[in-house]
């Protein structure tokens, strides 16, 4: 299965962002698997970033080419795989993501950072919006900048996991790679992983 995507830049970014790039994969994967999608534990990382529009590949037979931008693992005995490829066609689109307000409804605490309300957005936007704020807060990227690099969870975002999230950073390789975890109410969801460019 493949399929031609039409994303848009997020604020004043000129790359496409991995927050739409998760909304992509599993708005693909849920017809394909149908309602038990809501429990098969999903990773995908990100490997570059991609300033045109991206073709969305499902293939679990095939390994992806060198050059992708994102690949992705539903399930863990038989997962579907798939992955992310770039292709020339221009991104002619722009929307707002205000991260401000996503993090006005959040409050620090040591290496935690945990809503006090839920914000207004995605459950996917809130976890990467939180996760940067934390490292800014705790390592400040001086003249580099942290970025949304890998995601892997125990099942995939409802849409109600908006409210209490958490995100703690669990550990740092030499400031240059981070593991989060992500926790809604009671439950861990997974990792979440940040990448120093």
């Amino acid at each position: 299965m493949q399929q031609t995507l039409q994303l848009c830049y997020k604020g004043e970014r000129d790359y496409l962002h991995g927050t739409d790039m998760y909304a992509a994969v599993t708005a693909a994967l849920r017809p394909v698997v149908g309602p038990k999608i809501s429990s098969l534990p999903l990773q995908i990382g990100i490997h570059a970033f991609a300033r045109h529009q991206l073709n969305l590949v499902i293939d679990a037979n095939k390994s992806p080419p060198t050059n992708v931008i994102a690949t992705f693992k539903l399930g863990a005995e038989t997962p579907l795989r798939g992955w992310l490829e770039e292709t020339e066609t221009a991104v002619d689109c722009r929307r707002p993501y205000p991260e401000e307000a996503i993090i006005a409804c959040c409050a620090l605490d040591g290496e935690r950072i945990c809503t006090n309300s839920p914000p207004p957005f995605s459950p996917i936007e809130i976890a990467v919006a939180m996760t940067k704020a934390l490292h800014n807060h705790l390592l400040p990227p001086q003249e580099r900048r942290w970025i949304f690099s890998r995601l892997s969870l125990r099942r995939i975002f409802r849409d109600d996991d908006v409210h209490p999230v958490e995100i703690q950073l669990l550990q740092n390789l030499n400031n240059r790679l981070t593991r989060s975890a992500i926790r809604v109410g009671d439950d861990v969801l997974g990792d979440i992983f940040f990448s120093r460019v």
